[in-house]
């Protein structure tokens, strides 16, 4: 069974961490980079050919919606969800 590749992109330490601690242990996962800044975070999807990106909104340089914007046209097969408070708002008519 292939294993879902998953790209962590939060720029708090500690969420990643969390997440890490949360995911690390599921057998159909694989952690397979995180990064701390929007384009660390699509560089990461390009190169790792991910299929899941969990993509904090509010990183330094290129934001969460930015990144989820680029990521669609970059890597069309990359899901993305995302962690952090008013994510359905921030996302709402911006994805097309």
């Amino acid at each position: 069974m292939r294993r879902t590749r998953i790209v962590l992109a939060d720029d708090h330490p500690l969420i990643v961490a969390g997440l890490k601690a949360l995911l690390q242990d599921d057998p159909t996962v694989e952690i397979v980079g995180h990064a701390f800044d929007g384009q660390s975070a699509l560089k990461l999807a390009a190169e790792l050919k991910t299929d899941v990106m969990i993509l904090d909104l509010s990183m330094p340089g290129m934001n969460g919606v930015r990144v989820a914007q680029t990521l669609r046209g970059q890597s069309p097969n990359c899901s993305v969800l995302c962690d952090g408070p008013g994510c359905l708002d921030s996302f709402r008519g911006r994805i097309s």
